[in-house]
């Protein structure tokens, strides 16, 4: 009888051991796929933050002219339409 619990015990140790080396190979794969996933999303944080700072202007060109007019005043006219503004 004694030879039988025993031989249960060391089954059930083996088992339980077997048991922890599959748990602890399901937690290390869980882990990987989490720092995989982190590092993901902080590419594309870093991606989507760095894209938004970009603003796209466009410059018109225009020939200015002056002129102090009579009272010293400096009038800049456009050169495509000839509209006079006063500064």
């Amino acid at each position: 009888m004694k030879k039988v619990k025993e031989q249960d015990s060391d089954m059930l140790a083996s088992q339980m051991i077997s048991n922890l080396k599959n748990n602890y190979h399901k937690l290390w794969v869980v882990t990987i796929i989490l720092l995989i996933m982190f590092g993901a999303v902080t590419c594309y944080l870093v991606y989507v933050l760095n894209d938004t700072g970009v603003i796209e202007t466009t410059t018109d060109e225009y020939d200015v002219q002056q002129d102090a007019g009579e009272y010293g005043s400096n009038n800049f006219v456009n050169g495509n339409d000839n509209e006079v503004i006063n500064g």
